[in-house]
């Protein structure tokens, strides 16, 4: 990647940060579901992963020995 595409998305990403009232979001985040939703969420989308194509939650998954573990959020690997 090119510094000058390098600098674009990381001033977009910046500005997307700016702009975004985290502070007020967490004090209105009362459980994790609301945390997930209005925090975690919004996050990611900033960072352009998409929800149904890039991550899962509440996901059971294997970890070697350990069956049916639960993740809260699985970034799959492609």
């Amino acid at each position: 990647m090119d510094s000058k595409k390098l600098k674009q998305i990381t001033n977009q990403l910046k500005k997307s940060f700016d702009n975004w009232d985290f502070n007020k979001v967490i004090n209105l985040s009362k459980d994790e579901t609301q945390t997930r939703d209005n925090l975690i969420d919004p996050f990611f989308n900033i960072l352009n992963y998409s929800k149904t194509d890039d991550y899962a939650q509440e996901y059971i998954a294997d970890m070697g020995d350990k069956k049916g573990r639960r993740a809260e959020i699985l970034f799959p690997v492609k």
